[in-house]
């Protein structure tokens, strides 16, 4: 993906990319709004936050009524993290190189839960289906990967995933911010348990707003 923006050239959205002029003019309505008309226009900003949910389900495939908005990735997350009932002799199967955003939840989860985190390999910075299969065998209920990793820009194959983690009762959570407007997620097809994505990448938007799927 590259992006042109006032004589500077984008080779790589991976970290922060520049807000696009549909973005920007977008809050620039709000703030007018806000500002001549208060809470008077509330209705229609109201209106809006409906249509971007059903907009953000047509780009993942839900429902608009499964679509949230976590404030980042790490929020999405931490959501699911910090409230399942995992239990201690199962576990959390967790790649090697995952980001932080999506390491730092499970950890604190582990920590206070007991479950331990069944770490999964990653040879040539790739996810191989048979260590999957090990993590899920040794009884890990939750498996949380990037779908594409950060590292080595490995890509997962989240169909062939989420059909091991359903044959074994296993959850399966996404971490999609670096995949998210550059690769098709089909939720149906792949049906995981949790998305989350930041929108500050492929989407052009700014931080501290992402899109959430439950």
């Amino acid at each position: 993906m590259t992006w042109t923006r006032e004589g500077w050239i984008y080779l790589n959205g991976a970290s922060v990319t520049p807000v696009q002029p549909e973005v920007r003019a977008a809050m620039e309505r709000f703030l007018d709004a806000s500002q001549t008309a208060g809470t008077v226009g509330y209705r229609e900003v109201f209106a809006h936050v409906d249509e971007v949910r059903a907009r953000c389900g047509e780009l993942i495939g839900a429902p608009a009524r499964q679509v949230f908005f976590p404030r980042n990735t790490t929020a999405g997350l931490n959501a699911f993290a910090l409230s399942f009932p995992f239990a201690r002799d199962r576990g959390i199967a967790l790649p090697e190189q995952e980001f932080p955003a999506n390491v730092r939840p499970w950890l604190h989860a582990s920590t206070q839960t007991g479950a331990p985190i069944r770490w999964i390999p990653m040879p040539g910075h790739r996810v191989e289906a048979a260590d999957v299969d090990a993590a899920l065998d040794a009884g890990a209920e939750v498996l949380a990967i990037s779908h594409v990793q950060y590292l080595g820009g490995f890509r997962a194959d989240l169909v062939d995933l989420g059909a091991r983690c359903r044959a074994r009762g296993a959850w399966l959570v996404v971490d999609a911010v670096q995949a998210l407007g550059c690769w098709p997620l089909d939720v149906g097809a792949v049906q995981p348990d949790l998305v989350s994505a930041s929108s500050h990448k492929a989407l052009g938007c700014l931080e501290g707003i992402g899109i959430g799927y439950a």
